[in-house]
């Protein structure tokens, strides 16, 4: 960590992250990772009142292909 100090306030910022005086986590937190598709049913679960759909995105490279 790191203090620097402007007005007289002191502000602590992290070298690895470069967050200042916000709590957080350098690692991840564990847990199996969630899928697209597991991630939207769950924000559908949350949040009944919006719409979520799926659209299909070209890939990369037909993008670029313009």
């Amino acid at each position: 960590m790191d203090t620097y100090e402007l007005d007289g306030r002191d502000a602590r910022v992290c070298r690895e992250c470069g967050y200042a005086e916000v709590p957080v986590r350098h690692e991840p937190e564990g847990g199996e990772p969630e899928s697209w598709a597991d991630a939207i049913s769950r924000f559908q679960e949350r949040h009944a009142e919006v719409t979520v759909s799926d659209v299909e995105l070209p890939d990369e490279a037909s993008a670029t292909d313009d």
